[in-house]
């Protein structure tokens, strides 16, 4: 690395990334990225969460243990809360969906 310093840990045990002082347990200057190729979401330089789309019975935000009940993309202009992973409901531009989300046969709300 031509002797620049990439990665410090702190005497707290800190870590720091492009950062030489570490104010949390790990804190990155810049993009972060986590998990797979197929499957990674990023932190940006700004705090924006990229997350993969999910689907109901897998959403990309779950909370703690219970990971069928979350949000998720339902397509271009459309966000899926879903829980249990079959109970959701789509919000789109202008209208809003509910029950279950495998359905066609659903009331439309504008």
């Amino acid at each position: 690395t031509g002797g620049i310093e990439r990665l410090r840990i702190n005497s707290s045990g800190n870590v720091g990334i492009g950062i030489a002082t570490p104010a949390t347990l790990l804190d990155v200057a810049g993009v972060a990225q986590f998990g797979d190729a197929a499957t990674k979401s990023t932190i940006t330089a700004a705090g924006l969460i990229r997350a993969v789309n999910g689907i109901a019975t897998s959403p990309a935000y779950s909370f703690g243990s219970d990971t069928d009940s979350g949000i998720f993309s339902f397509g271009t202009g459309a966000v899926g809360i879903t829980t249990g992973g079959n109970n959701s409901a789509v919000f789109r531009t202008a209208s809003l969906r509910l029950g279950n989300i495998g359905s066609e046969a659903l009331p439309v709300y504008s």
